[in-house]
């Protein structure tokens, strides 16, 4: 119950269902039981989803001990307690302390499930994210890299997570200015988006959108106008004249053609 609570974002009253649990678990079968510990993780969850991360950060680190008396430090539920409190210290910008948990929780998930477990591959996903918004490209760029084939052979070239390292390693591409890897990257991308989102997603428009921005920087002007006016066209449709995206676009597509010596009325 309190699950579906959560899931159905009544966070109170999922909280109200999960403490109810608790106790009876704490009486039945004691604070140290896998289940109760289950339980406990929950609620840091719910809190979590709240945004409530110093009171999360005392459910998680309850959970922990437990877990890693009762089912060792290398179970999959310790091992995930310790991913969630690496989470919430990457979203309090506490890096160094989001690393440390983040590697912890790979080295065990690499020994317990394997180097190419979507688990283990999330971890690594992460641990390039939190190197990149400490603008350490180079660094989240090996990361990613890393998490790339194994998401393709566990999940699939078409899977969400997949493709979202896909986007982060062209993104890092082309913040290096290695322009063309970059536009490589997204041109693989736009094709998997185009056959299983359709040419108009927002994903697919915000492809089409960064191809051109590579293609402006490489000085390609006639590639880059063909990209903005695609998306600038899909974007006008679907997210309005007045989304942030549709003036972005707008705004690139008359650098160019100022630069081209054209002009263009939006």
């Amino acid at each position: 119950m309190g699950a579906i609570f959560k899931a159905q974002g009544e966070y109170d009253t999922a909280m109200q269902w999960y403490q109810r649990a608790l106790h009876g678990q704490q009486d039945s079968l004691g604070p140290s039981h896998p289940e109760t510990l289950t339980t406990v993780h929950n609620i840091g969850c719910a809190l979590t989803s709240q945004r409530r991360y110093d009171d999360a950060l005392v459910w998680y680190q309850r959970a922990l001990e437990g877990e890693e008396k009762t089912l060792g430090a290398d179970h999959e539920n310790t091992l995930s307690t310790l991913g969630d409190m690496a989470s919430i210290y990457r979203q309090r910008g506490q890096h160094d302390l989001a690393l440390e948990l983040y590697n912890r929780a790979l080295t065990g998930l690499q020994r317990c499930l394997g180097e190419t477990h979507p688990r283990t591959l999330a971890i690594m996903h992460n641990i390039g994210f939190v190197y990149s918004i400490r603008d350490r490209f180079d660094v989240a760029l090996k990361w990613y890299e890393r998490a790339l084939p194994g998401q393709e052979r566990s999940l699939g070239a078409t899977h969400p997570h997949t493709l979202a390292t896909l986007d982060e390693i062209a993104s890092l591409l082309c913040l290096l200015e290695k322009y063309e890897e970059a536009a490589e990257n997204w041109e693989r991308l736009l094709v998997i988006q185009e056959d299983n989102m359709g040419p108009k997603h927002p994903e697919t428009l915000r492809t089409l959108h960064n191809l051109g921005y590579v293609r402006k920087e490489q000085g390609d002007d006639e590639r880059a106008v063909n990209l903005f006016e695609r998306a600038l066209a899909g974007r006008d449709e679907v997210l309005g004249r007045q989304h942030t995206g549709t003036h972005n676009t707008a705004g690139e597509l008359v650098a160019v053609l100022e630069r081209a010596g054209d002009t263009m009325e939006i």
